[in-house]
């Protein structure tokens, strides 16, 4: 894929807003990390006062790499936000791609990154294995020679528990396990999710000045390695191993099981065992696959990438046509009710005329709030109309004429309300 090819990508994702956007060198890009539900999406929030969504459930809401932009000293940064492993719907194999993806796209366009800040929740009683797995494919991502461009934070303080949390804290940044020895002390923060503790994180950044590569960036587009064979993968490889032994021992147990309850003539329990079996073999399967896909080259990465959008694309050309015919729907049916109650003797307060102006008004409604959907689920922009030339004239020629017929009856007219 070559690099003009980027407004092929979707609409409204990171990747398109990447192709359309007007960057200078003199912009700044910080990336955004950490475990899932560590509050990624709500420190940006409080930084660039955007519209992000923030998941409250169990489910991620940051489902792809994203940025928003905002503007601080004099210059603009871009935050970039990202998934954490462990996600409610991709495997980590599918979250470190999409990462790495992302990284090696954006230096290759020449855009370095500023430096990285690392999110950790606080509120949890302890580290659980997830945790511990993101923070060492985060360490390997970096590199060592990236540690004083890193800000370590945690985040999700309470009143009730602050005792506890600040020591809490105190172990994280001394252990040798997880923080210890990884950044030095000023670059360790308390996000008590104000904005002046968020900014105080990005002051930490900004104050070294630099530029940096990180270790996947030059292990992939500088050596020209394949994921497997970065630091980051070989770190995912060996969980993905672990997982696998272990799946391996369950199934020969669940196997070993089974046999002894058909011996015993115990149907039910031997069904049972059988039904366990057959989780733990689809579990071994998923982390061979998952190992398997390790072994990913850039441009296989790219192309990985760029037919998923594509996908992506044909479903979002539907759902624009469908959202066109609605619309054009809705407006033909307020013109017919318009032209019925423009039909009818002037000055006339019958229960028909009542009627038809009731009908008049709930299809104005309708009509303006299926047109503010359609404008911003399917904005008039660069990157997006490249996806439909074909059906653009179709497109600017309905939503005009429905946008025309709004303001004509904004102004009123004849007997409409």
């Amino acid at each position: 894929m070559e690099d003009g090819e980027v407004d092929d990508w979707v609409p409204n994702s990171a990747w398109e807003k990447l192709g359309r956007g007007d960057f200078d060198e003199r912009d700044l890009w910080i990336a955004v990390m950490g475990v899932t539900g560590s509050g990624k999406s709500t420190f940006i929030k409080k930084l660039t006062k955007g519209d992000i969504e923030i998941g409250h459930d169990l489910e991620a809401c940051t489902q792809d790499v994203d940025f928003f932009d905002m503007e601080y000293g004099g210059k603009r940064i871009h935050l970039i936000d990202t998934p954490g492993f462990d996600d409610t719907f991709k495997t980590d194999t599918d979250i470190l791609k999409a990462i790495v993806n992302w990284l090696n796209t954006v230096y290759r366009r020449g855009l370095w990154l500023s430096g990285t800040v690392y999110l950790h929740p606080i509120n949890h009683n302890r580290v659980t294995g997830s945790q511990v797995k993101n923070m060492n494919m985060f360490k390997r991502l970096c590199g060592p020679n990236n540690l004083p461009s890193i800000a370590l934070a945690t985040t999700m303080w309470n009143a009730e528990e602050h005792e506890i949390q600040l020591r809490r804290h105190r172990e994280l940044s001394e252990s040798e396990n997880f923080w210890g020895g990884i950044v030095a002390r000023e670059n360790v923060f308390r996000h008590d999710n104000s904005t002046e503790s968020a900014f105080k994180i990005i002051d930490c950044i900004l104050a070294q000045q630099t530029s940096i590569v990180l270790e996947i960036q030059r292990q992939m587009v500088d050596e020209g390695l394949s994921l497997d064979q970065t630091s980051a993968g070989q770190e995912l490889n060996k969980e993905l191993l672990k997982q696998k032994r272990a799946f391996e021992r369950r199934l020969k147990e669940a196997s070993d099981e089974m046999q002894a309850e058909i011996a015993k003539g115990n149907r039910e329990a031997a069904k049972e065992r059988e039904k366990e079996r057959q989780e733990f073999q689809l579990k071994f399967d998923e982390a061979e696959r998952q190992r398997a896909q390790l072994n990913l080259s850039m441009q296989r990465l790219l192309d990985q990438k760029d037919a998923e959008n594509r996908r992506l694309l044909e479903e979002l050309k539907a759902e624009h046509d469908r959202s066109l015919v609605q619309l054009q729907r809705t407006a033909n049916e307020k013109e017919l009710a318009q032209n019925q109650l423009n039909a009818q003797p002037a000055g006339s307060n019958t229960q028909e005329v009542r009627n038809l102006q009731s009908r008049v008004a709930e299809l104005e409604s309708r009509l303006r709030e299926q047109t503010t959907k359609h404008e911003q689920k399917f904005p008039a922009k660069r990157g997006f109309r490249a996806h439909f030339n074909q059906n653009a004239r179709r497109t600017r020629g309905v939503v005009g004429a429905t946008l025309g017929l709004l303001a004509g009856l904004v102004g009123g007219g004849g007997n409409s309300t």
